[in-house]
């Protein structure tokens, strides 16, 4: 059974309930998970509450949270693990706010992130907006701005996030850390619990078929995403095969060009990671038959499947003109 706790020692939360939920599963990473939990509670919207999902037995991460004095701070820890998705399911259902903004434990907020989606919020008329933001990608290689443009009205979600209009992966970036989501929305759509990577994009592109929500992007940069550090990943590893079956698995809900430009992009580097370029062809076929290839994603594949993973990232740091 799951334990709940928030510090004894501090003032009783106020009978009002908080407006936002800030929602961020951890497991194994204590000093990543208070980098983030600090961001949560310094934003400048005061009626906010965060909640912290503790995937399976973790003292040393529980320990390190108990240090945090803030009666805004609510903690479940779960028996065993659940993986990222249901303990972003299981935070939000414990939730005691309108409105949940999930953040990954590794990424942070910049103090104006709540207040100013909440504001885009109000201005779309929308009856569930789905709100996201620009972030800054801190890499080895520096900071930069992501995404590198924002979406055109006219332009398929899944286009936008699985395919690429120049060599830079982040053309348009969106991340579960940029996410304020009503939960009224987040209880009728739940993060499907299977789901070991692609959860972001996953529940995005499946809420966005329901009547009545629509995706907003701010264009300010309001979270610190922390790309490409040397630290285990909550979503795990890079299973290229995964991925090939989630894409199988959403197909109907994607374009023909996202599909084959998923499969040339982000299954390929999978496949690379593992040390499997063998399978570069197969995945390259199936894009082919199965899907609609556009040039860049064809270039992209070759780049992927021929140059090393670190020239890669020193040539993605040469090609980015929004070097901070």
């Amino acid at each position: 059974m799951a334990r709940h706790w928030c510090n004894p020692a501090l003032t009783t939360m106020s009978n009002t309930n908080p407006v936002v939920s800030a929602v961020i599963p951890t497991r194994n990473r204590p000093g990543l998970v208070v980098r983030a939990v600090r961001s949560a509670l310094n934003q400048t919207f005061a009626e906010l509450e965060t909640v912290v999902v503790v995937d399976g037995a973790d003292p040393i991460t529980v320990a390190a949270l108990r240090q945090i004095e803030d009666q805004r701070l609510r903690v479940i820890e779960l028996p065993e693990s659940v993986r990222g998705a249901e303990a972003r399911n299981i935070g939000a259902r414990q939730a005691r706010g309108e409105w949940i903004a999930f953040l990954d434990d590794d990424d942070e907020w910049l103090p104006e992130k709540i207040l100013d989606q909440l504001e885009a919020a109000a201005d779309s008329r929308c009856k569930s907006p789905i709100v996201s933001c620009r972030m800054y990608a801190q890499t080895p290689h520096g900071r930069y701005l992501w995404p590198t443009r924002l979406r055109n009205a006219e332009e398929p979600l899944s286009e936008y996030i699985l395919a690429r209009s120049t060599l830079l992966q982040s053309g348009g970036m969106i991340t579960c850390s940029t996410l304020l989501v009503p939960r009224e929305l987040l209880l009728q759509v739940p993060f499907r619990s299977a789901q070991k990577r692609h959860q972001d994009w996953d529940w995005l592109l499946h809420a966005l078929t329901m009547q009545g929500t629509k995706l907003i992007i701010a264009p300010e940069a309001l979270t610190i995403y922390h790309a490409e550090e040397e630290h285990p990943t909550m979503s795990g590893g890079s299973d290229w095969r995964y991925s090939s079956e989630w894409i199988e698995d959403i197909r109907d809900i994607v374009t023909p060009r996202a599909y084959s430009a998923f499969l040339l992009t982000t299954v390929t580097s999978a496949a690379v990671r593992a040390g499997e370029r063998r399978a570069c062809i197969s995945i390259l076929k199936q894009a082919i038959y199965r899907g609609r290839l556009a040039g860049i994603d064809l270039l992209l594949f070759c780049i992927i499947a021929i140059i090393p993973r670190q020239s890669r990232g020193q040539l993605r740091a040469l090609l980015s003109g929004l070097h901070l």
